[in-house]
């Protein structure tokens, strides 16, 4: 079933015809939504299983950025840090959204560049908060999404969005006992590709391990969506028959730390018995 929507800010009919997932996703979260890209802003439509039009939004955005204005990998961590890097990417591939807080926005840009570089073929919009009062729209921004926020409106971020991550690209992250196990896998990939001579050999080796942790999420948010509670064993299993110790720890914090739905482990009735997962979506 396709809907039609006319964005209201440059006047552009789009037409996306629905598929499966996208009708499944929205029994599951009451709405979907896709986004169009048009130039200098983006498009966001919600719509209900039924396909019907609920509200649209319009955010201004980053289209295509150059690629040369992606640095080479050693020189981005260099300049954010290997842990902002870890935290973006990971938030990324779990279809999250995400806040980049930075004084300066070519640097902004440049990681843009290459987190979508790194993560191909996934697409990311990028959004620009820039200004005073744009901030109460940053909860319309579709997942995955990455938003740039100019330092002088980050208070005001701070203040009406308490939930959602902020990357201070400024600022080294320093990352909890829990925060370093669930990106242990993501900074271990950073760390091999740094050892690779050539930079085409980095970008793709991140590229694969992004691509196996982005199917890995994808398969976790779609057993989620249809199960209260489930055995560890079985959660393994149905994800991938070959996940690792490393990877069920990335599933675990990202999809706590950057969805609406948390996984909770439940104490194991006796030592003989399998752990179960509690799975409920966020309020």
């Amino acid at each position: 079933m396709p809907i039609r929507v006319s964005c209201p800010a440059c006047g552009r009919m789009e037409i996306y015809e629905l598929e499966e997932e996208d009708i499944k996703t929205a029994r599951e979260r009451g709405l979907a939504n896709i986004s169009f890209f048009h130039g200098d802003h983006v498009l966001v439509v919600y719509f209900d299983a039924s396909g019907h039009v609920r509200r649209t939004s319009v955010g201004k955005s980053i289209g295509e950025v150059p690629a040369t204005a992606a640095p080479p990998l050693p020189d981005m961590i260099s300049t954010v840090g290997a842990e902002n890097l870890a935290y973006l990417m990971a938030a990324v591939v779990s279809g999250g959204r995400v806040i980049m807080a930075s004084y300066s926005p070519e640097l902004a840009q440049n990681l843009v560049a290459s987190l979508r570089e790194l993560i191909k073929p996934l697409e990311l919009p990028v959004f620009v908060i820039s200004e005073p009062g744009e901030a109460a729209a940053l909860r319309e921004m579709p997942r995955p999404s990455a938003i740039i926020v100019g330092s002088s409106v980050l208070p005001e971020v701070r203040e009406i969005i308490k939930d959602m991550p902020i990357v201070d690209l400024s600022t080294p992250m320093k990352l909890d006992k829990k925060s370093r196990k669930g990106l242990k896998v993501i900074l271990d990939a950073i760390d091999h590709a740094l050892r690779l001579r050539d930079e085409s050999y980095r970008t793709a080796y991140l590229n694969a391990r992004l691509t196996r942790l982005r199917t890995l999420a994808e398969n976790a948010l779609r057993l989620l969506g249809s199960v209260s509670v489930i055995r560890e064993s079985d959660f393994k299993k149905a994800v991938a028959s070959d996940i690792t110790a490393d990877e069920l720890a990335f599933l675990y914090f990202a999809l706590n730390e950057f969805t609406d739905m948390e996984i909770i482990p439940l104490p194991r009735p006796s030592p003989f018995l399998p752990r179960s997962l509690l799975i409920r979506r966020k309020t």
